[in-house]
Order: C-alpha cells, then sequence, then structure tokens
C-alpha cells in the first residue's frame, strides 16, 4: 500500500515521471497506490478508477465530532453557544477534529 495524501500538483508530466517507476516496481499484485486529492483534475492524472467524494458533515454532525473532542466530559451551555458559532460543516472532518482537540 503506498498513501500519495493531498495532491495538489496538476502537472500530467511530472506525475508521469513519479509514476511510472512506481506502477513498474511497486505495482505487483495485491499492491494499490492510493491518492487523495481535491482536484478532480488531479485525479483524472493519477489515472484512477472512479474517484470516491466526500461530502461535507453535515450541522449537527459536525458539532457531535467537535464536542466528543473538546468535551469529554461534557459541555456547558454557555460553552457550547460559543463553540458551536465556531464549528461549521464545511470546515471539515480534519479542521473539526484539530479545533476539539485544542480546547482539551
Amino acid at each position: 500500500l503506498l498513501v500519495l495524501d493531498d495532491v495538489w500538483n496538476d502537472d500530467e508530466r511530472k506525475w508521469g515521471d513519479v509514476l511510472k517507476p512506481l506502477l513498474c516496481s511497486v505495482g505487483g499484485p495485491g499492491s494499490v497506490i492510493l491518492v487523495t486529492c481535491r482536484s478532480k483534475q488531479v485525479a483524472s492524472i493519477m489515472c484512477t478508477v472512479k474517484p470516491h467524494e466526500l461530502v461535507f458533515l453535515n450541522e449537527e454532525d459536525s458539532w457531535e465530532l467537535f464536542s466528543d473532542k473538546a468535551f469529554s466530559n461534557g459541555v456547558e451551555e454557555q460553552a457550547e453557544l460559543a463553540s458551536r458559532q465556531w464549528v461549521s460543516p464545511s470546515e471539515g472532518v480534519l479542521s473539526i477534529n484539530a479545533g476539539g482537540f485544542l480546547l482539551l
């Protein structure tokens, strides 16, 4: 398993130079290269199978994830009101988790 995480470069020539050796030497039976990216352009350069597109968490799921990290012993009403304004579904799982851990 090779993971290329958060790939941004969309220069197809550069990726050809990087991927060809990997596919020849690493790509044996059972091998997988997992690419995470935010761009459909990058995904198409990587010659991926159909991409799995993630969706944002809804407002309540975002709050639940954040409060589980930040307030493991329960949350006071005043802290909840202030924190709910900060937590946005569009922030994504990583930033919600990071924000919750910062308040520990």
